[in-house]
């Protein structure tokens, strides 16, 4: 029986009897996208929208102890810092069935090419 971080549910029913896995993520993955995507160093110009397939790959973000503050008030006080993730359990190098793990990602701040086209409005 192996213990790892995943973001999926792991169905239980094969697991030896005792072996319960959560029947739900207490958090979904999320993906949100920043409209319009703002591009050069004035950021007056904006990436269609059919063209972010474009951008360049999301880089981990690692939170830090002032985000901890940040978070709705339900959920202050029942996670710490650890490795840059927001975490609730013991060890997030030994997660056990249950434990939550919160990474963030982001696209920005780095350099890239654009070719433009300029439409009359």
């Amino acid at each position: 029986y192996g213990r790892e971080w995943r973001a999926e549910l792991v169905d239980s029913a094969n697991h030896p009897q005792g072996h319960l896995n959560p029947r739900a993520m207490p958090f979904n993955n999320h993906t949100q996208m920043s409209l319009p995507v703002r591009v050069g160093y004035s950021g007056r110009l904006s990436l269609d929208k059919d063209l972010n397939h474009l951008l360049p790959s999301p880089q981990f973000a690692p939170v830090e102890a002032e985000d901890l503050s940040k978070l709705q008030r339900p959920l202050q006080g029942t996670f710490k810092l650890s490795d840059g993730y927001f975490f609730r359990g013991r060890d997030i190098r030994m997660p056990s069935v249950g434990d939550v793990r919160v990474s963030f990602q982001v696209v920005g701040g780095q350099h890239v090419s654009a070719l433009l086209r300029l439409n009359n409005r």
